[in-house]
């Protein structure tokens, strides 16, 4: 495993920098496409966020140049220890893995759609269950009476989902299980958000974390990409991409409803979303839920990894590897 440890100089001044780690192995360097050389081995992206070179194997000391109000990140062995030395301050840095990449299998038989998920049952899934990945948390107010309580609401509904990741050389294969007895959608294709759905974004770069980004980083250093929503109206399944403007897209989904569940199944090729199992670095899942015919939006969603619903943010979505 890899980490990238990113250091934020707040200054208004260059601070020369050493990074060393014990037992050094050989990382690979990550770096942006688009770049420009500045001094020392780092480059800059034009997001203000600065990726370098990693440790010699030899444990020579990176030099690097931390240049003002800008984001340096460096790609280093995780499980060692790090040292940063800057501005004549020694700091020891643990490089502990504290989320681990999703492992997304690949398939060599093609799915079929058909709405009892059969193409899943070799997959392991991904459980979004009450209270955890239940967001805002606000709604797990329980005067709120959205889910099922014995003092508050004995008789409602927990809403919970089992989403399933799997691939092949032509597409990403998405699909939930979604235990919800009541399915609320009847909005224009733009806003099906504001109803029962199924929407997933991704990112092919690294994307410093809110606490680490340089104050002069543009908006668009954390935007999604290929944000993407799925919902069932009337029978007929609706397909978005959101980006600067809304646009309907066209991608094998079938949706069906069964039981008191939602199950949606969904094909996206990689050159549709521009993006190949060696780029796709993370993946985003939310599930919208709407209790009433007359909400505006949801009270309530499911979500895999943050940074799509509540505020989008690509550094927030799970880090995922393709097996």
């Amino acid at each position: 495993d890899q980490i990238l440890l990113y250091i934020l100089n707040c200054s208004s001044v260059t601070v020369p920098g050493q990074v060393m780690v014990d037992e050094v192995g050989t990382v690979p360097t990550q770096e942006p496409q688009e770049k420009v050389t500045v001094p020392g081995q780092a480059m800059v992206d034009e997001g203000g966020t600065v990726p370098t070179q990693h440790p010699a194997s030899d444990g020579t000391p990176l030099e690097v140049d931390l240049l003002p109000q800008q984001t340096t990140a460096v790609t280093l062995p995780a499980g060692k220890t790090a040292t940063l030395v800057a501005d004549g301050q020694k700091y020891t840095i643990q490089l502990n893995v504290l989320q681990s990449n999703i492992k997304i299998p690949k398939i060599a038989v093609k799915p079929r759609f058909d709405g009892t998920l059969e193409w899943t049952k070799a997959l392991e899934s991904i459980q979004l269950r009450h209270p955890d990945d239940i967001y805002p948390k606000t709604a797990l107010h329980r005067e709120k009476a959205y889910f099922r309580d014995p003092d508050f609401n004995p008789d409602g509904h927990t809403f919970a989902a089992d989403c399933f990741l799997a691939y092949d050389n032509e597409c990403l294969y998405l699909a939930a299980d979604v235990d919800d007895p009541t399915h609320i959608q009847h909005f224009e294709p733009e806003q099906a958000w504001r109803g029962d759905s199924f929407q997933f974004a991704f990112a092919s770069r690294p994307v410093p974390p809110a606490e680490v980004r340089s104050p002069n980083a543009p908006e668009s250093i954390a935007a999604l990409e290929n944000n993407i929503l799925v919902a069932l109206k009337d029978g007929e399944v609706i397909r978005v991409r959101f980006g600067k403007s809304p646009e309907i897209v066209d991608f094998p989904a079938k949706v069906t409803r069964i039981d008191g569940h939602t199950r949606y199944e969904v094909a996206l090729p990689w050159k549709l979303l521009g993006l190949t199992p060696e780029s796709c670095q993370r993946i985003g899942m939310v599930l919208f839920d709407s209790n009433s015919p007359a909400n505006q939006e949801p009270s309530y969603w499911l979500s895999f990894g943050r940074g799509i619903a509540g505020g989008r943010d690509a550094a927030l979505l799970k880090p995922v590897k393709f097996e």
